[in-house]
């Protein structure tokens, strides 16, 4: 019988209590042995001995990097935590392999005067989810607002993208995909689902998507994960990386049990 861990921090555990229970009881009918835990930092962890696998669904790099370093198989590891909860990091690592984004810049409380006029902008949080310290910016007096109403050393000044209000997320399980959702607002220039915007199944998901997601995932040993892209004058583009994806979409617009793909997942990637 396999040891695994399910990781929450507090924070998360809080708001998706039912889908923690739902991925401990997709676990245990497999014969895993599955504990629960909440943790914020590497020293919340518990005392080990530590399992064979760990879900790391706490989004954050340390903790997954001192579970890899106690031997564990971390799902997902803290390369991909590093790239997930960090927009900047993913921009760059992601460009460096040659899957660009819409024009980026880390935005500084030194540099908010000498960015590039590239207006509308966004300015985001490098950590920020589901929507949350994201800002629609028309002027350099608005990027500087938005800068101090986000109250972070450095945050992430783009382009805004021409399409607003629209995103197509697509859920990877390993290198496979499980599903892509459409993200729509009529009234607000972010498409979250938890932020009230409206979403539909996509299939089949279009070619320029399927193959930069190939791409993405050759780079990254992922578990699941959710892959994001807005679009430009009708192209899809790059946004971000889901490390903790939400699933609530899924559940609501599929008959997929993700929990139960995910624990079937691991069950085989752990033989």
């Amino acid at each position: 019988m396999l040891d695994l861990w399910i990781i929450y921090d507090r924070a998360r555990y809080d708001v998706n209590r039912w889908f923690a229970s739902r991925l401990a009881e997709a676990f245990r009918k497999r014969e895993f042995h599955t504990s629960l835990f909440v943790a914020d930092t590497p020293g919340d962890l518990p005392e080990g001995p530590f399992p064979e696998i760990v879900l790391n669904r706490t989004g954050s790099a340390e903790i997954a990097g001192r579970l890899e370093e106690a031997g564990c198989r971390v799902w997902n590891n803290a390369k991909i935590a590093r790239i997930g909860n960090d927009k900047w990091e993913a921009y760059c690592r992601l460009e460096e392999a040659g899957i660009g984004s819409l024009p980026s810049y880390l935005a500084t409380a030194e540099n908010l005067y000498t960015l590039p006029d590239i207006f509308p902008a966004v300015l985001k949080s490098r950590d920020g989810h589901g929507g949350t310290e994201v800002f629609l910016v028309q002027d350099r007096d608005g990027l500087i607002e938005a800068f101090r109403r986000i109250g972070k050393p450095t945050a992430v000044f783009q382009r805004a993208a021409a399409d607003r209000g629209k995103d197509l997320r697509v859920y990877v399980l390993g290198k496979k995909i499980v599903a892509g959702i459409l993200r729509r607002s009529e009234t607000d220039f972010r498409s979250n689902f938890c932020l009230g915007g409206a979403a539909e199944i996509v299939d089949p998901i279009p070619p320029d998507i399927t193959e930069q997601v190939g791409r993405i995932t050759e780079l990254y040993n992922f578990g699941l994960a959710g892959i994001d892209f807005i679009f430009d004058r009708g192209k899809s583009v790059f946004n971000e990386i889901e490390d903790v994806v939400g699933t609530r979409t899924l559940y609501a617009k599929t008959d997929l049990d993700i929990a139960e793909l995910y624990a079937g997942f691991i069950l085989k990637a752990g033989r």
